[in-house]
Order: structure tokens, then C-alpha cells, then sequence
């Protein structure tokens, strides 16, 4: 089953927000619009959101300081800025220090837009399975060491040089002793 991704499109200006709305309508996004970053905030508390697409220059706070705040409430969420502004040192600032994902200038190009937020979304899901991956690596590292110690040398095996398991024939017969009928099946 696909998981359904979020789209949380954060803008003062409704004629913006509802562009970027039809820009997704095709990719199966749901999307979702803010007017302001307050709202959003409410938004991001009360349900997942994949990504985050935010004005740089609004009212009550900038684009930035707004997503700088949920890379910390929110560190998996996707972040990008959407500015009329094409001010480099911001846009270096920002992307050095790791609060987004991407720039955007206006007027975007929608399938420019797009292909991003779907870079960004397969990005963000190879980045969870490999932290899920390492957890059960390091789950597993743990049993094994578990067993090793009420087991001395249950890990160890013998290998002839090409690669062949050495079983040593009184390991054999004490398993058969023990599991009668179970060693060979």
C-alpha cells in the first residue's frame, strides 16, 4: 500500500497558495494551505506533513525562521522556501546550515516544483529505512552477543579454505542426543 504523502503549503497570499495547490493536484498529495505560520504550527501538531513549502517574506515571521523552528519540532518534515527574492546569501545560509531542502524563486516552474518535492520525498523515505536498517542491525548485534555469552563459541564457525563449515562429528551427536530427529531435517 502507498503511504499518501502531506503537502503544507504556507503563504500570505491566497492566489499563491491555491497555484501551488494545482500544481500537486495530479502527484496524489494531499495538500494542505496555511496562511500564516501560526496556523501551520497548529497544522504540523495535529497531523503529519511530509513536506513544507513556505513564503520566504511574510508578516508575522519569515519563511525561514518559520522552518528553522520545525526542524526542530519536526525533524523529518521536508523543508522548502518558496521567494521572489533571489538573496544568495540567505539562500546559502539556510541550505549550509541545513533548515531546507531547496530554494525556490517565484515565478516557479511547476514541474520543476514538483520534481523536487518528489526528490525530496524519496530522499526522506531512504533516510528512514536506513536509520530503521541500523536499528535492526544493532538489535541483532545485541541478541548475538546476548547469545555468545550464555553460549560461549555458539558464533564461532570453522571453515575449511573454501569455505565449507567444519561440524565437528561429537557436536553432531550430542545435538541428535538432545533434539532426537530435529539436526537433520
Amino acid at each position: 500500500m502507498t503511504k499518501i504523502h502531506t503537502v503544507l503549503i504556507v503563504d500570505d497570499e491566497e492566489e499563491i497558495r491555491k497555484a501551488l495547490e494545482r500544481a500537486f493536484r495530479k502527484d496524489g498529495y494531499e495538500v494542505i494551505k496555511a496562511e500564516n505560520p501560526r496556523q501551520a504550527l497548529q497544522i504540523l501538531q495535529s497531523q503529519p506533513v511530509t513536506v513544507v513549502i513556505s513564503d520566504y517574506m511574510m508578516p508575522e515571521m519569515d519563511g525561514l525562521t518559520f522552518l528553522k523552528s520545525i526542524k526542530k519540532a519536526f525533524p523529518d518534515t521536508i523543508r522548502i522556501i518558496l521567494t521572489g527574492k533571489g538573496d544568495m546569501k540567505a539562500v546559502v545560509a539556510a541550505i549550509n546550515d541545513g533548515e531546507v531542502y531547496r530554494f525556490i524563486l517565484k515565478p516557479w516552474d511547476n514541474e520543476e516544483l514538483r520534481v523536487t518535492v518528489r526528490k525530496a520525498i524519496e530522499q526522506q523515505e531512504l533516510s528512514i529505512e536506513n536509520r530503521c536498517l541500523a536499528q535492526t542491525v544493532r538489535q541483532q548485534r545485541e541478541e548475538i552477543l546476548e547469545l555468545e555469552m550464555t553460549n560461549p563459541g555458539i558464533t564461532k564457525i570453522r571453515k575449511t579454505n573454501d569455505g565449507a563449515i567444519i561440524i565437528d562429528e561429537d557436536e553432531v551427536d550430542e545435538l541428535e542426543k538432545t533434539n532426537p530427529g530435529e539436526f537433520f531435517r
